[in-house]
């Protein structure tokens, strides 16, 4: 794993170095000091996005949540398969998770599904997604977007609808500062406690409640307005809500010397910057960089003469989505921020087409689609679909991933109707957008830590082969961590699980659970030592996020739709039981032992069956010595090449339990014995070097009746999920269609699993249900070469004449 990741950091660096050599030449001081240090900051690191694409939003208590998951390279846009485990939840409005789940990913994508038990609330909920390296960022960077889940058995949590009905107003200055007889640009924004926008308008007084500036919301509850605040004053917001709601805010932080970044209007292309100083500053050298996708796109110096200084940046030079513009001082230390948005270029363009408009139910419905890039040049990409029932209850999916990778994800907090800002650009949209890059505050980036010279620092690495279990051994008796000490992981099985790990200075150990899913009974051993035991940290993040769930909200004048529709769940559950349900392993399972193919196997049936395992050994396993000294068995393993039997003990197994107390194994009954495997080299495996491996294996995977060594700890683990296929009829024949069964789906297919060929076309077909309606097929993913897009047809079903 260190290997890999020192090879991906290096292949990174390069790149970064590639990208920078533009400006190596006309700004060489500029890159003897911030450029270098951010490249090798950047060289130890790589960020990781996650986007998940649900079936619907909107769900019966009962039903299945399917998803997709889709994680990328921050830096390129494209499919990242570095972390192989994604970890999925659903939290309640408390933020505490109410289903979890971990997802095993193979080339940067992954899916699963929850079915939502009957003991959930109404309420409104929130689907996250992150990896373990994820987990060293900021909570508000996972992914999350919300669901509505409806248990018609049970009445809403009414509690935090009234809590959100709370309003608040915060000001937010362009670039980041207020200085005295400075004009600055100052933006707003009224929100409820969940993040929704407030229509609503205000007033800037000073201490003698003087207007000094009047000022109305735009959209989602977000303005601005120009204001020079003058020395000597105290200024506050009052804002009057449209419901009916008063709120102030006081004007706080402005400072007697400083600088404020204004963004000009555009022109050609361009960015335009405004830097402006009071007189203190006169003359000061500045330094300015633009950086999006973990790169640096633009440096430049600007000089302040008379007071001001003026950057043009070309907007063609800075990434897709987001880019932050950082304005520096002589000390090198960042003084102004601003964030601004490029539409992006590289898009994936899906072209959906249904074989018709109308269909009756039970008919085929066959969908034939049409991959390209922006370029116009047919792309190979990576799909997932869903077709659903669309109504004024249940509506299709909102979000999208290319909303979602180069807007939602670099900015913290709610963002209200993110596909709204990818419609065409006029004056309006442009002044939202505006308000919504405007109302982030600082990024996530520590420029300190740049500066410093510093190495960040990592408590979560990236599971780069399956799902990693962290656990700190600890003294019974003086509660600190051991180090230096073995400890082994095990599942007792015919195709067994094991590891090892050895404990770090600070007493952690690392188990890699690869290939393990489902829950098991995991067993950890030590050699023997009964004053250790075992702290396990959780797999899923305990940070919160500062993202709010949306207040629940279904409107009383659609009970009759709502009803039909908790009626149609109740009767597909009903004709959908469990035997139906069929469930497969994403990845690889495990069909041999961590060893491989033993050097010598022997199937015990195939020889005269004895009553002692020394028996069993002494006749049939010339590999394996058993010698007996001071009434103690020991084992020896005879080196395949050299025929000489190695000096120290084997590592022996039985189901995958390593067997320290030899007398004790040597009475197992060798009758529940099915084969013994041996492996006659050095077996290096973890920390450890293994003087070969003896292995018995029992027919039933239960150790053969042997009791667990006292010392030994067995929990409960829960490993990667056993997928659940998703179920659909086919009325292919009179007799299918005429099969009285009720067919009252709602989701009517879902397939995260579609690849165009190579001239990027693909088709696929389903079968309606008996529910007459609309219904919205929404297709969307990414391209091999990292362009992403989302396509949405719709068709109708109507009764069967």
């Amino acid at each position: 794993m260190i290997k890999d990741l020192k090879k991906y950091r290096k292949i990174l660096f390069l790149l970064m170095l590639m990208n920078s050599r533009q400006f190596c030449f006309s700004q060489e001081h500029w890159f003897d000091s911030i450029a270098p240090k951010f490249n090798q900051f950047q060289s130890h690191s790589f960020t990781e996005k996650i986007y998940i694409h649900t079936d619907k939003d909107f769900y019966i208590t009962g039903e299945i949540v399917w998803f997709k998951l889709y994680c990328v390279d921050a830096s390129s846009d494209r499919l990242a398969d570095i972390s192989k485990v994604a970890y999925i939840e659903i939290l309640n409005s408390d933020n505490k998770p109410v289903l979890q789940t971990k997802i095993n990913m193979a080339k940067g994508m992954g899916n699963g599904s929850f079915t939502l038990p009957n003991s959930l609330q109404s309420g409104s909920f929130t689907i996250r997604s992150y990896t373990n390296w994820m987990k060293n960022s900021d909570a508000d960077y996972f992914f999350s977007k919300n669901l509505t889940i409806v248990n018609s058995l049970k009445k809403p949590n009414w509690l935090h609808q009234q809590e959100d009905a709370l309003e608040f107003i915060q000001y937010f200055p362009e670039g980041g500062n207020l200085v005295y007889g400075l004009e600055s640009k100052v933006a707003f924004k009224i929100t409820n406690k969940s993040g929704e926008g407030i229509e609503g308008a205000g007033v800037l007084v000073n201490e003698d409640n003087d207007t000094i500036v009047h000022f109305n919301t735009h959209l989602f509850g977000m303005g601005n307005f120009i204001f020079t605040p003058l020395a000597g004053h105290q200024y506050k917001l009052i804002a009057h809500t449209k419901n009916n709601q008063l709120l102030s805010c006081d004007i706080t932080k402005i400072y007697s010397d400083g600088y404020v970044m204004k963004l000009l209007p555009n022109e050609n292309n361009q960015i335009n910057i405004s830097i402006e100083a009071n007189a203190k500053e006169e003359n000061k050298q500045l330094y300015i960089i633009a950086f999006s996708q973990q790169t640096i796109k633009f440096s430049n110096l600007a000089t302040i003469i008379n007071g001001k200084a003026r950057v043009i940046i070309n907007k063609d030079l800075l990434g897709d989505g987001i880019s932050v513009i950082t304005l520096f001082n002589e000390q090198r230390q960042p003084i102004c921020e601003r964030l601004v948005f490029k539409t992006p270029i590289k898009k994936l363009s899906i072209d959906l087409n249904t074989d018709k408009k109308i269909y009756d139910t039970r008919e085929k419905v066959i969908i034939k689609l049409e991959a390209k890039k922006n370029s116009g040049v047919e792309a190979v990409s990576y799909l997932s679909s869903s077709v659903i029932l669309t109504d004024s209850v249940q509506k299709a999916e909102s979000s999208s991933i290319l909303n979602y990778l180069y807007l939602s994800s670099d900015l913290k907090g709610y963002i209200e109707t993110p596909e709204f800002y990818f419609k065409e650009k006029d004056a309006t949209s442009e002044l939202a957008l505006d308000n919504l890059l405007l109302t982030q505050g600082w990024r996530r980036f520590e420029w300190s830590t740049v500066m410093n010279h510093q190495k960040p620092v990592f408590n979560f690495l990236p599971e780069y082969e399956g799902p990693v279990i962290q656990a700190t051994l600890i003294n019974k008796s003086t509660l600190q961590p051991v180090k230096d000490s073995m400890v082994y992981a095990s599942i007792a099985d015919t195709s067994f699980y094991f590891a090892n790990a050895m404990a770090n200075q600070d007493g952690q150990l690392y188990f890699n659970a690869k290939d393990i899913y489902g829950i098991n009974k995991l067993i950890f051993s030590t050699a023997g030592n009964s004053n250790l035991k075992m702290e396990f940290s959780p797999p899923f993040s305990t940070a919160a996020s500062s993202k709010r769930t949306l207040p629940f909200s279904v409107d009383a004048t659609l009970g009759n739709q709502l009803s039909k529709h908790v009626f149609n769940v109740g009767i597909f559950n009903s004709f959908m039981n469990e035997s139906k349900a069929t469930y497969s392993i994403s990845g690889n399972i495990r069909s041999e032992a961590f060893y491989g193919r033993p050097d010598a196997a022997y199937l015990l049936d195939d020889y005269t069956r004895f009553k002692t395992m020394e028996e069993v050994f002494r006749e049939f396993i010339p590999e394996v010595r058993v010698r007996k000294e001071n009434q103690v068995f020991y084992f020896r393993v005879q080196h395949s090449i050299w025929k000489n039997f190695f000096d120290q003990a084997p590592l022996i197994l039985l189901d995958g339990i390593p067997m320290f107390d030899m007398n004790k194994f040597m009475e197992t009954d060798p009758l529940k014995i099915k084969k013994i495997e041996v492996m006659t080299n050095n077996y290096f495996l973890g920390p450890s070097v293994n003087n070969g491996i003896v292995s018995c294996i029992s027919y039933d995977g239960k150790i053969a009746g042997y009791e667990l060594d006292k010392n030994a700890v067995m929990v409960n683990y829960e490993g990667l999920q056993v997928q659940r296929e998703f179920y659909a009829p086919f009325y292919e024949s009179v007799s299918q269609k005429n099969n009285r069964s009720a067919d009252y789906r709602n989701v009517l297919y879902w397939n995260p699993d579609i690849e165009t060929s190579s001239d990027g076309t693909q088709e696929f077909s389903f079968y309606t249900s008996d529910i007459p309606g609309t219904y919205t097929v929404i297709l969307q993913g990414i391209s091999d070469e990292g362009s992403v897009g989302r396509s949405v047809a719709q068709f109708a079903v109507k009764e069967k004449e």
